[in-house]
């Protein structure tokens, strides 16, 4: 392990090594923003990503890609600016351990609700229950719309709209 990254330390120019860092810190983070956070740039966001089609095994393998390219570069910069060798060897282990993630998403596992980028969507959207099951979609809804016009005539006016089924 301490001959691997030694060996990357010394290959790799250190602004490669920063842009790598920081490249994977930003993916990371605005992954997890868009499929986690409440707030109004995640909602505007979430339309033009890709975690918006991803099942939880998908979404928590390319989280453990970004995770594992992250650590990575981050045991390569410690070993290039002289951090001791067993934070070093942390960062190596975390890696292999991260990596350790990719192929378990390839497994046919049930993941909780909870991971799902999707189901958490509907919780922002309010088309969750309490007890945390979405909401039946599909159906019909009936609105009506009373207008009064000149005199005293009323006059009644009714739309049927059918929703979508599924999410």
């Amino acid at each position: 392990m301490r001959t691997v990254i030694t060996t990357l330390a010394y290959t790799f120019p250190r602004e490669i090594v920063i842009v790598w860092v920081l490249a994977f810190a930003a993916r990371l983070l605005f992954m997890l923003f868009v499929a986690y956070s409440k707030s109004p740039l995640a909602l505007r966001s979430w339309p033009y990503t890709n975690v918006q089609k991803l099942d939880p095994a998908n979404f928590l393998r390319l989280c453990a890609w970004a995770l594992t390219a992250l650590l990575g570069g981050m045991a390569i910069f410690a070993r290039q600016h002289g951090f001791t060798m067993d934070i070093v060897l942390a960062l190596g282990w975390l890696t292999i351990a991260s990596a350790l993630l990719i192929p378990l998403c390839y497994l046919p596992l049930n993941f909780p609700t909870w991971l799902d980028p999707r189901w958490y969507d509907s919780v922002r959207k309010g088309l969750v229950d309490e007890l945390g099951n979405l909401l039946p979609r599909g159906g019909t809804v009936r609105t009506t719309t009373e207008l009064t016009l000149g005199g005293s005539q009323k006059r009644e006016f009714s739309t049927r709209i059918s929703l979508p089924l599924g999410w």
